[in-house]
């Protein structure tokens, strides 16, 4: 069913139609129209600002944000979601820059192959955001959804997007309806984020093992895979297996030398964040992402050392952003989870929320509980 949402959204996107993304179609969650930008026209910003009533967007490639002169909006992103929000712009052009027709103006001026960064002015009223390299597979963001459908479609991967609100003002849901007879209403296509995962996985891989050697760490025996991204970005696994319950005790492990090394070499930029148990393995497995105090790896070890499982340091290089930054950005580290057989997982978490992990089933993942700790 995927792969027919999938087809359909490309082809409405090759027409020039609009689309709405979601994340998840077994999630109750938000929605956004999206269409290419390169067919953008006074009538769809009118559309999108009249109907959806949400803030019109335009998703663009770091490199088009280069060619730009865009720069985040701010220096350090807090956002829930991390969302890249670059200055916002208008085209030198405009008057007001509000207007449907000057918006459309600026988007279409965005698209040109020859623009350059004096050919608009800031602030204004076009809030451009930057999607991560790889698209969905590395943020499962609804940025990211609408550069890879354009992509996917063969037009340039510029996108306007705009949240859909209700009538009173409220988030449209899918679980209350509105989603669904907003599609059916104005005859636009829904597509998730999920689809666009699974039917990337299908032909694409960011995510390779280059090597796998017995080690000894925090006092265990075990083996160490190291992963590489599309980046180049090494990330490393510690497979433990149950016989290592023996390990050494968390005093000890506090006290060793090799911990110590290990916190304070550049490693430790990979941080470190939730402990998850993969019921299909039985085993536990320690996802280190963002910036925590060290004591978390010690207290996700101790779920390792009883039962057997993985340890993974994602080089997500953010060690510099604030506290909770990141969530979404976990495409790498699910492709490695699905090379090490992973499905169904509890997550512990600093957040007992699981709408944090969006999409998980494009990766075929399942959050079955999410345990605060």
């Amino acid at each position: 069913m995927y792969k027919k949402r999938v087809t359909d959204a490309i082809s409405a996107i090759k027409n020039g139609e609009m689309i709405i993304i979601m994340d998840d179609e077994d999630r109750e969650n938000e929605g956004d129209l999206v269409f290419a930008g390169i067919f953008s026209t006074p009538q769809k910003i009118n559309f999108m600002a009249q109907e959806a009533c949400g803030l019109i967007c335009v998703c663009v490639t770091d490199d088009v944000a280069r060619k730009l002169d865009l720069p985040p909006m701010v220096r350090h992103n807090s956002s829930n979601h991390e969302t890249a929000f670059t200055i916002s712009i208008d085209a030198r052009e405009a008057k007001t820059g509000i207007s449907a027709y000057e918006r459309d103006m600026t988007i279409r001026l965005m698209c040109e192959p020859n623009a350059t960064p004096q050919d608009f002015v800031r602030p204004g009223h076009i809030f451009p955001l930057i999607a991560k390299e790889g698209g969905v597979l590395v943020r499962t963001g609804h940025t990211e959804a609408g550069v890879d459908i354009c992509r996917l479609a063969g037009v340039l991967p510029i996108a306007v997007i705009c949240e859909i609100m209700k009538k009173d003002g409220s988030m449209a849901r899918r679980g209350d309806k509105f989603l669904l007879d907003f599609s059916k209403k104005h005859n636009i296509k829904i597509l998730y984020v999920s689809d666009i995962i699974q039917y990337r996985l299908n032909f694409e891989n960011l995510v390779s093992e280059k090597s796998r050697e017995n080690v000894e760490f925090m006092g265990c025996e075990c083996e160490k895979l190291s992963f590489f991204d599309h980046l180049q970005r090494e990330h490393i696994v510690f497979s433990f297996s149950p016989k290592h319950a023996d390990c050494a005790d968390s005093k000890h492990t506090i006290e060793s030398k090799k911990v110590k090394d290990f916190k304070q070499s550049k490693r430790s930029k990979h941080a470190y964040k939730p402990a998850i148990r993969f019921h299909n393995v039985q085993s536990d497995l320690a996802l280190l992402q963002n910036n925590e105090e060290f004591s978390a790896l010690l207290r996700s070890i101790e779920h390792l050392k009883a039962k057997g499982g993985y340890l993974i340091f994602l080089n997500t290089q953010l060690s510099s952003a604030p506290k909770g930054e990141g969530i979404k950005d976990f495409g790498i580290g699910a492709q490695i989870l699905k090379r090490l057989g992973v499905e169904d997982f509890i997550l512990l978490s600093a957040s007992s929320s699981k709408s944090a992990y969006s999409a998980l089933s494009g990766f075929n993942l399942h959050l079955v509980e999410t345990i605060e700790v």
